[in-house]
């Protein structure tokens, strides 16, 4: 079996877990729920489930951390190209899209949910995406593009990218069901950017 077709069972079998635990925690509620629960519903044994997640929290923060990940890798691919808060958005759009694409936005937008309702895995979301933007910081300062000297621009730019993450996730939380995607969101808040700022303020003497 070669190693592609490997891994794309791998992460069929990881979106199956994560679909079947999303119905179960909607149904009966996150701490209802155990692993075995999510482990039955899909006909697997729970020490499977273990395989791939090491609890139920990580479970739900599945597609978070999957899209984290995808995200960075797509920035590292990229650096150098573009401004970074264009590249960092772009970045994040397109990994949004294909991954409402695979896995539905009405999935996406139950985890946000759920995540919201448990106040642990909400802690833990929110150390996720720190860390996140610690390691975004970090890979732009390792590429060659980016020296000593732009530090400043750097974390600037990762500062002003986690503001328009937090504004696009509290627009599309509020949107109706039917509404703009996130990646959608993602698009509308960095286009009222300009707006914002219309005018850069001249350096002090």
């Amino acid at each position: 079996m070669s190693g592609s077709l490997r891994q794309r069972q791998k992460d069929e079998r990881r979106l199956r877990m994560i679909h079947a635990a999303l119905e179960l925690f909607d149904e009966y509620g996150f701490p209802e729920v155990a692993v075995a629960d999510i482990a039955e519903r899909i006909g697997m044994s729970y020490r499977t489930i273990y395989r791939y997640f090491p609890s139920k929290e990580d479970v739900l923060l599945g597609l978070v951390i999957e899209g984290n990940h995808a995200f960075l890798e797509r920035v590292g691919d990229r650096l150098g190209e573009r401004p970074l808060l264009v590249t960092f958005a772009d970045a994040m759009t397109e990994v949004l899209e294909e991954l409402s694409e695979r896995v539905g936005e009405d999935a996406i937008r139950t985890t946000s949910e759920q995540i919201d309702r448990v106040e642990s895995v909400r802690a833990r979301a929110l150390l996720h995406s720190a860390d996140m933007l610690d390691r975004l910081a970090a890979l732009v300062e390792r590429h060659p593009a980016y020296g000593p000297e732009r530090d400043s621009e750097i974390h600037l730019a990762v500062r002003v990218f986690g503001a328009v993450s937090a504004e696009a996730q509290r627009r599309w939380r509020s949107a109706p069901l039917a509404g703009r995607s996130l990646a959608g969101e993602f698009r509308a808040v960095m286009a009222g950017l300009p707006a914002v700022l219309p005018d850069a303020p001249e350096a002090a003497n």
